[in-house]
């Protein structure tokens, strides 16, 4: 019987062997997969919309944190974005 891998473990960037990571780097990714896929509680579909909401979020970060898109890059650094996202 083969071993099944957690499903958390698919969300690695670009499919990279797990000893690859931290141990740090590794709960944070179970971290973002537990509150990528908690159930919702609420009125019908609200649940579809929150966990869409939670998906964009997570890849406007990532987009970010790769310099992926460059005008969404320097909306962040710039400011543009403190009324919609604040930081602490």
């Amino acid at each position: 019987m083969a071993k099944k891998k957690p499903a958390w473990l698919s969300i690695l960037p670009g499919n990279l062997d797990p000893s690859r990571f931290t141990l740090d780097q590794l709960r944070n990714v179970k971290a973002a997969h537990a509150f990528l896929t908690e159930r919702i509680e609420g009125p019908p579909g609200f649940a579809e919309y929150m966990r869409a909401y939670r998906f964009l979020l997570f890849f406007g970060i990532a987009c970010v944190a790769e310099n992926k898109y460059p005008a969404l890059t320097r909306c962040w650094t710039s400011g543009a974005t403190r009324r919609v996202f604040p930081r602490r």
